[in-house]
């Protein structure tokens, strides 16, 4: 009820006046509802946990590793693992700021305060984007400084002034507000809360993990090209050579998102609220 009221007289509001008062309602609704926050707070912890459970696996090990394993170890990559289960949670994320609204029948109120469609989507979408961007740095400075005094014992740390460390550690916020982006387009879509999570978990997920079964001189060609992949090049200070570099693989990650919210948008234009 909050945001309802802070949504009424903003079709008699302009400009930039207006879009803040938007935003300003988005954040109150995702801030009101336990589902998207407390998925928030499960991306950190498990993000976090799988982060310094990785890297204590290799520091346990260390002794025991080959010699090929301690040449090829990287102890950022290392640290930032489990940004490969957080998408997880963003995406569900993404999808709950949207769907909710419609799972619950009040994006008539909203559409009925603001007929400016365009408005009411853009203002979802860069809340949608603000918080998984901080909940992104701050699991990834977590993760990356707990993990680094994890792997002490392996003398194979990182430091954030290491050439790529800090573009890597930010880069988690970036990978993350625009996986929830993804997310975002997807439920814009679909419209279904259960459906656009289990098409956003299986692209960005699933479908990279069967490729990776496929032998490395076919996988590595397709696997770049996957939106996930590319997008978490960001994460990793160094690449191999079948890998794009950092902002090139984010680009592309960017643009596949940059598809999915235009043909998001032009649904939620066209179709009835």
């Amino acid at each position: 009820m909050v945001a309802v009221a802070q949504s009424t007289g903003l079709a008699r509001t302009s400009g930039t006046k207006r879009m803040i008062a938007l935003i300003r309602s988005e954040f109150t609704k995702i801030r009101t509802v336990r589902a998207p926050y407390v998925t928030l707070i499960a991306l950190i912890v498990i993000t976090v946990g799988v982060s310094c459970l990785v890297s204590w696996a290799n520091a346990a090990n260390w002794a025991k590793a080959s010699a090929s394993s301690k040449v090829g170890f990287d102890a950022t990559t290392t640290s930032l693992i489990g940004f490969l289960f957080g998408q997880l949670f963003i995406a569900a994320f993404g999808v709950l700021a949207l769907t909710g609204e419609f799972t619950t029948g009040m994006i008539s109120v909203t559409l009925t305060a603001q007929p400016r469609r365009i408005d009411v989507y853009a203002a979802k979408a860069l809340v949608v984007a603000a918080l998984a961007f901080v909940t992104g740095l701050i699991a990834g400075f977590i993760a990356f400084f707990a993990s680094q005094a994890i792997l002490v014992p392996t003398h194979e740390t990182a430091k954030i002034s290491d050439p790529g460390v800090l573009r890597s550690v930010i880069g988690c916020g970036l990978f993350l507000a625009v996986a929830a982006l993804f997310a975002f387009g997807i439920a814009a879509l679909l419209r279904s809360a259960a459906g656009a999570i289990s098409t956003a978990i299986a692209v960005l997920f699933v479908a990279p993990l069967l490729v990776k079964a496929l032998p490395s001189s076919v996988s590595n060609d397709i696997m770049r090209w996957f939106p996930s992949d590319a997008g978490s090049d960001i994460l990793a200070p160094l690449h191999q050579a079948h890998e794009f570099s950092a902002w090139v693989g984010f680009g592309l990650f960017c643009a596949y998102t940059a598809v999915l919210l235009g043909a998001g948008f032009i649904l939620f234009n066209q179709r009835d609220s």
